[in-house]
Order: C-alpha cells, then structure tokens, then sequence
C-alpha cells in the first residue's frame, strides 16, 4: 500500500483536538492496529484510511467538494490555500467515507 507524507508541507489544524497530547490520545485509543495508528501518528495517508483517521493525520480540509452517486458519496478534500494566486499542496479523494486516491 503506498504511503503518502508530505512532512515539510502538513501545517496541521488538529481536526477539532485541543492540542497534541488530544489528538494522540484519540489515536491511541482508537482501537486501530498497530501499523495504522503508526502511521495517522506520522501524518502519513494510505489508500483505504477512513475520514477519521485522515483528519488525525492531516486534521480538516481547507475546502470539501462532495458528489452524491446511486453507488454512494464521493468526496475531494482539498489541503493547503486554496486561492486563484496559490495552489493547493494536496487533494485527496474519498470513497464512501474512504481514501481511494491523491494528487499532491
């Protein structure tokens, strides 16, 4: 499964946590295995992570475009500016509640 981290880039707004120690409680107690909580700890994103665990990772989007289908809910979340003079750094697409792909 490939892994997605954009180190340098993510400036995490911490998806509702009060502060670090929050967010790392939540991933801790999360009931996920092992390598996932691993990875939402690094602010690494994988294909198949829930929204959730996504937030964790790189907190809440800048911009959320969703499209309703008869085989679900289809959704891009947009991270970084988002302006007609900046470029988003990264855009990540979600499944029914699941990531299925990026572009960065």
């Amino acid at each position: 499964m490939k892994t997605l981290m954009l180190a340098a880039l993510v400036a995490i707004s911490l998806a509702g946590c009060a502060s670090e120690s929050d967010r790392l409680e939540k991933i801790n107690g999360s009931g996920w295995s092992e390598a996932t909580q691993a990875k939402v700890r690094d602010k690494k994103v994988t294909i198949g992570m829930t929204a959730e665990q996504v937030e964790l990772a790189w907190g809440s989007p800048s911009k959320v475009n969703r499209t309703v289908t008869a085989s679900g809910v289809r959704e891009q979340w947009i991270y970084g500016s988002y302006s007609r003079y900046t470029r988003p750094w990264a855009y990540l697409y979600l499944t029914n509640g699941r990531v299925t792909s990026w572009q960065d």
